[in-house]
């Protein structure tokens, strides 16, 4: 996505360390797609134990939260409905996919390898791409290497490059309908089959898979220190009036119970949009840094007028000093670390990091009061379902389309990746969980499963248990000894297409959720599914990803993020507000980009009359 730029899962899985073993805990960006639950660190151990599932009599429930609902509508398609592949065959596939550990793969030790393999009867080469990945296929193709089977990630303009040039198959429709019932209906849960399908249709052709990554969980909140608050005899916020008054009042007569700050947005992620948890108040400006649809008509956020009452509002915060004069120059992760002293009383930002690094960082973590929104002038419209939650995905070579038999199981192959409930999807994401067939020592991989009525807590590994096995667990386990192929199995997570999306919680099979734990003690069921279970009357912006030239687009983001941040900071006064949107529209090609992604929805068919009468078009 062009115009907002959020961390993604995968970025997730990098910065928090999270690989197959290597567990740790750090905060997501105010913008991320939640990621799927990783393992809780483990309590230190000389030896490994077996993976078990050790069931308690009393079933554990998150506050609020319907567990039973929220796992149904997924059922696993039939074996029967993989009839049209012949299993005796065996194929050899190469499957090429970004790489963020750049410490390639280890297929000779690797047991993710060796479990696809076995249970799909193939020679899985997963391909870490040393370089971008478009620019990876065009070299394999013109030094007549050709390209890999499968590839991914690409961005919406390269996959319709590559299906224009005749390296991917043009048009993945027919062979999704025909061979992949899981996939189809993970997108439908998803947040939709057309909201997600509008991701990779170009002139109403699918060039690649969308992957979802919409779950409905908590994204941005707001977290007020419930402690502090009751001390000066504060209420909760309910708007944005109340937020700011909140804050001033916290630093103003705070400061003895150790409040230094009323107001923080948390970390900046390099290189992406500098306002931090702030962004998620522009959503209640009715102004999202995206473009949307509004009914029929296309909207962009940044061009609103109400943007510039959002850059107003945060202006406040910072011109009455409620927060630290270097705020948008904290810099993940360093700039994470710093919130750790807890000496604020309100946080903007993303629920997850809250609740994944703040629980094993801020030690007033547990008086945190979570607020799922604040009313502002454009009501409480608060987060985002549509093209932003989806990702441009697979690719399939051409070159499959001589080869039947082989299109046919890597077809499979994806829909089993898009089933949480299946042992390929389990393995690939890290859940050895009964499995058929079993997962040779699985217990190298997660420690241990223990089952609490409907939930399944998962044990993994720390850093310390690692380093204290012993030689005869290395030799079982080699990953665990060496840091270079430990790292190589986060490799495999992404590919299970179901992994980001809500049901990436629910590996454990229909009516059960995975709860982890942070900080050693506080459990997803007490407090994330807690949180989530208050979201029943979310609304949500219909997303749209922009078209066009994506080189014009990352210099519209600089432009953007340059000078929001000096209207914020004061270094350009509102006053030049109309010069600044003259700039962003012509100047910066912003009109030509719009009118390129309208004329992108209709001609895939999608109802866009027009653009919102707001816009400066």
């Amino acid at each position: 996505m062009a115009q907002r730029k959020k961390i993604s899962r995968r970025d997730f899985l990098r910065v928090s360390a999270t690989g197959a073993v290597m567990i740790g805990s750090a905060a997501c960006a105010a913008k991320a797609p939640a990621p799927a639950p990783v393992a809780t660190t483990a309590p230190a151990a000389a030896e490994p134990t077996k993976a078990v599932a050790a069931a308690t009599e009393a079933p554990a429930q998150a506050a609020g939260f319907d567990v039973a609902e929220f796992a149904k509508g997924f059922e696993s398609a039939p074996a029967s409905a993989y009839a049209y592949d012949d299993m005796s065959q065996k194929f050899a596939i190469k499957w090429m996919r970004g790489s963020w550990y750049k410490v390639g793969m280890f297929p000779q030790v690797d047991p993710i390898k060796k479990y696809v393999d076995q249970a799909m009867n193939v020679d899985f080469d997963l391909i870490a791409s040393p370089n971008p990945v478009f620019q990876e296929i065009n070299l394999r193709v013109a030094s007549g290497e050709g390209a890999p089977d499968v590839w991914w990630e690409v961005n919406l303009e390269e996959a319709k490059k590559l299906a224009d040039d005749g390296v991917a198959i043009p048009d993945l429709m027919p062979y999704i309908e025909k061979y992949c019932p899981n996939y189809l209906k993970l997108i439908e849960i998803a947040g939709g089959k057309d909201r997600n399908l509008r991701a990779t249709t170009i002139n109403g052709k699918v060039v690649a898979f969308a992957r979802p990554t919409f779950t409905g969980e908590p994204g941005d909140a707001v977290f007020v220190r419930k402690d502090w608050a009751q001390e000066l005899g504060l209420s909760m916020p309910k708007t944005t009036d109340d937020l700011f008054q909140v804050a001033k009042t916290m630093q103003e007569k705070g400061a003895s119970l150790g409040i230094k700050y009323g107001i923080t947005p948390g970390p900046v992620f390099k290189d992406a949009q500098p306002l931090a948890g702030f962004q998620a108040l522009s959503q209640v400006f009715g102004a999202p840094l995206t473009a949307f649809l509004e009914q029929d008509k296309l909207s962009w956020g940044p061009a609103l007028p109400t943007r510039k009452d959002f850059l107003a509002y945060i202006k406040q915060f910072v011109d009455a000093k409620l927060l630290p004069e270097d705020w948008y120059l904290w810099i993940y992760p360093e700039g994470f670390d710093k919130m750790n002293p807890s000496d604020w009383g309100v946080f903007v930002g993303g629920a997850w990091g809250a609740f994944s690094g703040g629980a094993a960082k801020w030690k007033g973590f547990p008086n945190l009061e979570f607020i799922k929104w604040v009313e502002g002038p454009a009501g409480h419209r608060w987060g985002f379902k549509g093209e932003s939650t989806a990702i441009v995905s697979e690719q399939l070579s051409t070159a499959l389309l001589k080869d039947e038999a082989k299109l046919k199981r890597i077809l499979h192959i994806q829909d089993q990746l898009a089933d949480p409930y299946s042992s390929v999807a389990k393995a690939a994401s890290h859940r050895p969980y009964k499995m058929d067939p079993a997962f040779e020592n699985g217990d190298c991989i997660v420690k241990e499963f223990k089952e609490d009525g409907s939930f399944v807590t998962v044990t993994g590994w720390a850093q310390a248990d690692v380093q204290a096995v012993d030689d005869a667990t290395k030799q079982r386990c080699p990953w665990l000894a060496d840091e270079k192929s430990r790292q190589s199995l986060g490799e495999w997570r992404p590919l299970a297409v179901s992994v980001w999306t809500k049901q990436g919680y629910s590996w454990a099979g229909p009516g059960r959720l995975e709860d982890s734990v942070m900080g050693d003690k506080y459990h997803m069921k007490d407090y994330w599914y807690a949180w989530w279970a208050q979201l029943a009357d979310q609304q949500f912006y219909d997303t749209v990803n922009l078209r066009g030239d994506p080189a014009v687009q990352t210099d519209l983001n600089k432009f953007i993020y340059a000078n929001e941040l000096k209207f914020v900071l004061g270094q350009r006064p509102l006053s030049e507000w109309d010069a600044y949107i003259a700039d962003l529209m012509a100047k910066y090609k912003a009109k030509d980009l719009l009118q390129t992604t309208l004329k992108s929805l209709q001609d895939a068919g999608i109802n866009v009359t027009g653009f919102d009468s707001k816009l400066p078009m």
